[in-house]
């Protein structure tokens, strides 16, 4: 008896079980054609709403007959004529003037000049003066035969260690005066102011003036040193 009891109370659970199932997926797929339909509305309604405005657009429209005439449409100004620029011809390129060297400057010309530049390297101007117109007679662009230039016939290996690198430079009187003056006041320093070994060394080289003990036995450095020392009227 309870074998039967319990056959039949799982066939009513199965059939209780089964019949939820189906009640389950009636009201899934309602609920599915619920939402599908709620879902479509907008869109149903704009499509509506388009066509009702094409129909009252299309109403509204004036049909022109086939034989009227086309309204007369504005004229179009003329085009304006463009502008045509014309260039003339760029006459050659004039070949540059040769540079000429500028007179000698006289003395009152350079007083400033060399006055500045011997007091800022503490050297007498007086003395500055007296190898400028010994070694070039105030001529800017003297240039001696073994290659010094300017106003105190510098070197350009000489004047490279006082600042002035530029050989071109030697030509312009403040850079050769400065570096001259600097060359001119080393000298001084290095031979304890021996006024004629500094200037025998200026014009011969301080390693001659090492080398031989004293002026060098030559004769333009010895004409050198009596020229300078007139110069300076001593």
């Amino acid at each position: 008896m309870r074998k039967r009891r319990r056959k039949r109370l799982d066939i009513r659970v199965r059939v209780v079980t089964v019949l939820a199932i189906f009640v389950l997926q009636l009201l899934l797929s309602f609920a599915t054609w619920i939402a599908s339909e709620y879902a479509m509305e907008p869109a149903r309604l704009w499509a509506r709403d388009l066509r009702s405005r094409m129909s009252d657009a299309l109403a509204s429209e004036t049909v022109r007959p086939i034989g009227a005439i086309p309204p007369v449409m504005p004229q179009v100004p003329a085009a304006v004529p463009p502008v045509v620029l014309q260039f003339a011809a760029m006459p050659a390129p004039v070949a540059p003037l040769p540079e000429v060297p500028p007179p000698r400057l006289s003395r009152n010309a350079c007083a400033a000049l060399i006055r500045e530049t011997a007091l800022r390297h503490d050297v007498p101007p007086a003395l500055v003066e007296a190898i400028v117109r010994v070694e070039s007679d105030f001529n800017a662009r003297a240039v001696s035969v073994k290659g010094a230039r300017g106003l105190m016939q510098v070197m350009p290996d000489t004047a490279a260690r006082f600042g002035v690198r530029n050989p071109d430079h030697l030509f312009q009187p403040r850079r050769n005066l400065a570096a001259g003056t600097a060359y001119l006041a080393w000298l001084l320093k290095r031979f304890d102011g021996n006024l004629d070994l500094t200037l025998a060394a200026y014009n011969a080289g301080e390693r001659a003036v090492e080398i031989h003990g004293g002026i060098p036995p030559y004769r333009e450095t010895r004409e050198y040193v009596r020229r300078v020392r007139k110069a300076l009227e001593l």
